[in-house]
């Protein structure tokens, strides 16, 4: 695994599957936010696109730092809440929370942006739910989408966008009081 918005090739002189993976971790999504970015600005360009996995996972990821900072709900016996960075004033580092600083707040910032804008950075919001590969969606299709705003997104998809955002901007308030 490398980290996350690194550059790579892939070389090979025979027919070959490349098989990988990636991270996530609270001390890498600055990098995360910027490769996700790139991945559906440029989807073709890239080795690896990202998949809808993704997406779940970054929601949990909210819900992980909204539990922790804001609600304050850790479980002093639970190893996962040593990988939540220490955002409070005044408080020092030790060995169970990162060092207060700017990289620990710009990551809880793009932790938000992805939240805020997971809508607009999935591409299914961008399709109708009719859509097929090829095919040019007609006139009806179109003004439907603008319209009543339809695109492929699930309801339920589109459910937990929303509330992924909510938990992002309590997120921002509590940072900012």
């Amino acid at each position: 695994y490398i980290r996350p918005n690194t550059m790579k090739a892939i070389y090979s002189i025979d027919n070959s599957l490349c098989l990988g993976g990636n991270y996530y971790a609270t001390s890498t999504m600055k990098d995360t936010l910027c490769g996700l970015v790139h991945a559906f600005v440029a989807p073709d360009f890239l080795t690896v696109s990202e998949q809808m996995e993704t997406r779940y996972l970054l929601r949990q990821l909210v819900t992980f730092y909204f539990l922790g900072l804001v609600q304050q709900k850790r479980d002093d016996e639970d190893p996962a809440w040593d990988h939540l960075p220490e955002l409070r004033p005044g408080v020092r580092p030790n060995e169970h929370n990162r060092i207060n600083s700017m990289d620990a707040v710009e990551d809880l910032f793009a932790v938000c942006t992805l939240a805020i804008f997971s809508n607009v950075l999935n591409p299914l919001s961008y399709q109708h739910p009719k859509y097929q590969a090829g095919v040019d969606l007609t006139d009806e299709q179109l003004q439907e989408m603008v319209t009543f705003d339809r695109n492929a997104m699930s309801f339920q998809e589109r459910a937990a966008c929303a509330y992924s955002r909510g938990l992002a901007y309590k997120l921002l308030e509590w940072f900012a009081s």
